[in-house]
C-alpha cells in the first residue's frame, strides 16, 4: 500500500508555481539532469547552511556565556 504524502511534504512544496518554475528552468537550462537532481542539490545546500548556522550559534553562545560570566565577576567585585 502506498502512503499518501504528508502535509508540508515535498510534493506540496513543488506545488508552488514559483518553485516549480525555478526548478524546471534550471533543468531545462541543462544545469541539472532532472528536476529531482535540482531539488536534491537545493536540499544539500540547505543542510550545509543549517550546519553552519548551528556552528555559528554555538560559538555565539560560548562567547556570550564568557562575557556574562565576566559581568557577574565585576558585580561581585563591586559589592565586595
Amino acid at each position: 500500500m502506498q502512503e499518501e504524502p504528508s502535509p508540508g511534504g515535498c510534493n506540496e512544496c513543488l506545488a508552488h508555481p514559483e518553485l516549480e518554475r525555478f526548478v524546471n528552468n534550471k533543468f531545462q537550462a541543462g544545469r541539472y539532469n532532472s528536476a529531482g537532481e535540482a531539488v536534491r542539490e537545493a536540499l544539500r545546500f540547505l543542510g550545509e547552511h543549517e550546519q553552519a548556522r548551528t556552528a555559528q550559534l554555538g560559538e555565539f553562545n560560548k562567547v556570550l556565556g564568557r562575557r556574562l560570566a565576566i559581568l557577574d565577576l565585576d558585580e561581585i567585585w563591586a559589592l565586595g
